[in-house]
């Protein structure tokens, strides 16, 4: 490689070279890791609201397991694509920071959005889009952390759709910031 060519590689709007490309996946395996995960925790919530009553352990195991795939899924893809922004001259946490940010009490509240808000390069950040899935998200866990038992139908119903509605703003964000012409 060239001095050209490494100077071309960090100006925003230059095509981006078919390694770097190829780290920067499409974010497929994030998406259907964060659906399946969205999906089971609303199923869950949906048979508790149907049944009336806790259903046994099981649903809540499988959505837990199913959270920690999302988890793994969606940390590896924003490693990928940081890695892909950081040759590009973009600054970013470490990727261990982008793992454990989730994890870490208080700073989860706004680490993991911010650093995903850093990830677009070409267009601006829709904040409206961002917010749109980090705030629902944030409800939805609040009011699980609550237990299931304290539950009444209507916090069932606003866990629900927040958990929905933030998958939804979630898999737009990883498209767009996906898109061939980004990376």
């Amino acid at each position: 490689m060239t001095m050209g060519d490494d100077a071309a590689r960090k100006q925003p709007g230059t095509p981006v070279a078919a390694p770097v490309r190829q780290r920067a996946e499409k974010g497929t395996l994030a998406i259907w890791a964060t659906a399946a995960y969205a999906f089971l925790w609303a199923g869950t919530n949906g048979y508790y609201l149907i049944a009336g009553q806790r259903p046994s352990d099981n649903p809540y195991l499988l959505s837990m397991v199913a959270g920690v795939v999302s988890w793994i899924a969606l940390s590896e893809w924003t490693c990928r694509v940081a890695e892909a922004r950081r040759e590009r001259g973009t600054r970013l946490p470490s990727n261990a920071w982008i793992w454990f940010a989730w994890l870490i009490p208080v700073v989860s509240l706004f680490s993991p959005a911010k650093t995903i808000s850093k990830l677009e390069l070409l267009r601006p950040v829709r904040i409206g889009l961002l917010l749109a899935w980090w705030l629902p998200w944030l409800v939805a866990n609040q009011l699980s952390f609550r237990g299931h038992a304290e539950h009444d139908a209507s916090t069932l119903v606003v866990e629900t759709i927040a958990i929905v509605v933030s998958w939804l703003a979630l898999q737009a964000i990883i498209r767009r910031i996906s898109d061939d012409s980004v990376i």
